[in-house]
């Protein structure tokens, strides 16, 4: 029974050694990949500023392939839609996938006064494409979801990697 006992000690000290050192490397592992990122993107009548957005965006100091894009483009009555077409063939597969719809292009929103107007139906709008993204990101795990609009221009080229360092 004593020499049973042994045996049992043994082996769960070279067990638990053996994980901690799985557990280190697997840890020190994980510190050299970086988090996967989904970028939310929504675009509405923003040509002046969506070359300026792309650019600084292909800028970020942060793996292409850890960044999956999550890009809405509704209601443009603008350039808006050609200029994200032919950065999306041009660029694209630098990213680890792209997910790019728009809809109701051409049409502003009912009641809407002007391009600029916010009606009820286009807050509404923008609070269930939102959704859509958190939910789009969940479902294929991604660690952070970073929400933007296309007239904010990413300046810092370590904005990604500032936000994620504070682990929220």
């Amino acid at each position: 029974m004593l020499a049973l006992l042994v045996v049992f000690y043994i082996l769960t000290v070279l067990s638990v050694s053996s994980d901690d050192k799985f557990t280190t490397n697997q840890f020190e592992a994980r510190d050299r990949r970086h988090a996967t990122v989904m970028v939310a993107l929504l675009v509405r009548n923003k040509a002046h500023t969506l070359p300026y957005f792309l650019n600084y965006l292909e800028r970020l100091d942060y793996p292409k392939d850890r960044m999956a894009l999550w890009i809405r483009a509704d209601h443009n009555i603008d350039n808006s839609l050609a200029i994200l077409a032919k950065w999306i063939q041009h660029t694209g597969s630098a990213y680890n996938w792209i997910d790019y719809q728009k809809f109701n292009n051409g049409i502003g929103y009912t009641n809407e006064e002007g391009p600029c107007d916010w009606t009820y139906q286009r807050f509404h709008n923008v609070i269930n494409l939102r959704q859509e993204a958190l939910d789009a990101a969940r479902r294929v795990w991604a660690d952070y979801l970073f929400f933007t609009d296309s007239d904010n221009i990413l300046v810092n080229e370590k904005v990604l990697l500032d936000l994620i360092s504070q682990q929220k």
